[in-house]
């Protein structure tokens, strides 16, 4: 009668590991537990290696194409101190359009010190009874303050819940990441609006424009549906965007 095959086991041998506290006693592990043991201690020493050798900066070469983490970095003997300041902010914007408003972006793409860094700002100028119209952020969330005139700000969240206040010089505001959100000129006169973002290119869907200004259109069954309206006040609205 022949025996079974048997699968040979292995057994690892029980070692004794000093404990690190100096206490002198020591701890029985095996030399399995063991080898993660270092292989854990192995990798957080490479890890911090890498942290320690991570470059002050990586100012953006604008001319290579853009990643899904930024722009590759300039070469260090390329770089100058202009690529650190941007002054574009203190220009008033040219707020002559439809919604009476205007943005002046602080990203990557126009000050390219902020690569990789995670934050960028806007400038927005409103005049009389101007509207920053309903739009999001998709790749940040985004906080403001009020410099000059009376804002009415406000967003809707993912629960359909609308959020708002008028808000005057100083005071500040947040809208989480990804919300649709306005501001509305409520003021006599001009109004002034710097915001931050922690992206160095957030990114912008502007509703309006979105839904009837893409090119190509979205076609019109889409839009008088989703709208409960007719193409006559959809091909209206169109025109309105079409310069």
């Amino acid at each position: 009668m022949s025996k079974k095959a048997t699968t040979p086991t292995t057994k690892f041998p029980i070692i004794d590991i000093k404990n690190e506290d100096h206490s002198g006693t020591t701890t029985k592990m095996t030399r399995s537990h063991w080898l993660k043991c270092c292989t854990i201690r192995f990798r957080k020493k490479i890890l911090a290696q890498e942290q320690s050798f991570s470059p002050d900066f990586c100012v953006a070469d604008l001319k290579a194409p853009l990643s899904v983490n930024g722009f590759p970095c300039k070469p260090e003997a390329k770089v100058t101190s202009d690529d650190f300041f941007f002054d574009g902010l203190s220009k008033e914007g040219n707020t002559t359009n439809i919604f009476g408003w205007s943005v002046t972006a602080a990203n990557v793409l126009a000050f390219p010190g902020l690569n990789s860094l995670g934050i960028s700002m806007n400038r927005v100028d409103f005049a009389p009874g101007g509207l920053n119209p309903p739009h999001s952020h998709p790749r940040a969330t985004e906080t403001g303050v009020v410099i000059e005139g009376k804002l009415l700000v406000g967003f809707v969240t993912t629960s359909n819940v609308f959020h708002s206040k008028v808000l005057t010089v100083g005071q500040m505001f947040v809208v989480p990441r990804g919300l649709v959100h306005f501001q509305l000129n409520v003021g006599e006169g001009k109004a002034l609006l710097f915001t931050a973002f922690n992206s160095h290119l957030p990114g912008s869907a502007v509703v309006p424009t979105t839904l009837f200004a893409s090119r190509p259109s979205i076609p019109d069954d889409v839009l008088t549906k989703a709208f409960q309206v007719g193409n006559d006040v959809i091909d209206n609205i169109k025109s309105k965007f079409s310069s």
